[in-house]
This record gives structure tokens, C-alpha cells and sequence, in this order.
């Protein structure tokens, strides 16, 4: 099944739930928070407290993802 089909990434997506879509991106390559974070060029720290829901993001960043 298609990693954007997937019924908890469309959930995440149509509720821009951004901690979700980047955890469910996380584990669907099998990447470590610190791979996402090196990819995303953010720290890992940084990675961890949005998936976490310690950090919201502002729309600078969320761009930075698109």
C-alpha cells in the first residue's frame, strides 16, 4: 500500500497533523530521527519534540518540508 494512502498518513494529511506525516515518512524509509533531521537539515533534537507534539512548527518550516 502506498505510504499517502495508508489510512493513518491520509488521517494525518487531512488534519495536517505535521507530526504524524513526518513520522509516518520516518519509519516508512526505516530512517532513524537522526537520518529524518540530516534530510530535513534540522537537528535531531528538533525532529524528536515535533514528533512528539513538544513543538509545534511555523509555516517557514512546514514549507521547508513541502
Amino acid at each position: 500500500m502506498d505510504l499517502w494512502t495508508r489510512p493513518r498518513m491520509a488521517e494525518a494529511l487531512a488534519t495536517c497533523d505535521m507530526a504524524a506525516v513526518l513520522e509516518g515518512v520516518r519509519a516508512a524509509r526505516g530512517w532513524s530521527q537522526g537520518d529524518l533531521a540530516r534530510a530535513i537539515d534540522y537537528s535531531q533534537s528538533w525532529v524528536s519534540r515535533v514528533v512528539n507534539g513538544q513543538q509545534s512548527l511555523t509555516i517557514d518550516q512546514v514549507r521547508d518540508l513541502a
